[in-house]
């Protein structure tokens, strides 16, 4: 079984990477952060899974780069979509380039769950708990 996980290496996609790597089911297992660097790899083990890491930046100023990994990905059983953007900015004192950035983000998040949809095998699924966060 092939399952993507983005934004695998924090929070809920960690979770969900370490939870799969514990039912030692046989999987083949791609995991995306915006530096791959961050991975740990002694979290991520396994005796009957494969993992590849792949790095994805949702404020990726050129959309192509981002169509470019997706497109070069196989096809899934399961995707996780879990990577988010996170801006340090007080969005109500958020400058222009703050909300450009955002805006950024949010062209790639629905450039990803697009062609992600298209790398699902009949009775995939996507579940998709991505979300641009900020301080208020």
């Amino acid at each position: 079984m092939r399952v993507l996980i983005t934004g695998a290496n924090r929070g809920l996609g960690d979770v969900i990477t370490k939870q799969l790597l514990r039912t030692n089911i046989p999987l083949t297992l791609h995991l995306t952060a915006r530096d791959l660097s961050v991975f740990d790899h002694s979290k991520y083990t396994s005796t009957t899974s494969t993992i590849s890491y792949h790095q994805l930046h949702l404020d990726e100023e050129n959309p192509a780069n981002v169509s470019a990994l997706i497109n070069a990905l196989p096809t899934f059983n399961h995707i996780f979509h879990i990577a988010s953007p996170w801006n340090k900015t007080n969005l109500q004192q958020a400058a222009l380039a703050d909300l450009l950035a955002m805006t950024t983000c949010q062209r790639n998040e629905l450039l990803v769950l697009t062609q992600l949809s298209k790398k699902l095998i009949e009775g995939g699924s996507l579940i998709a708990a991505g979300s641009i966060v900020s301080t208020i």
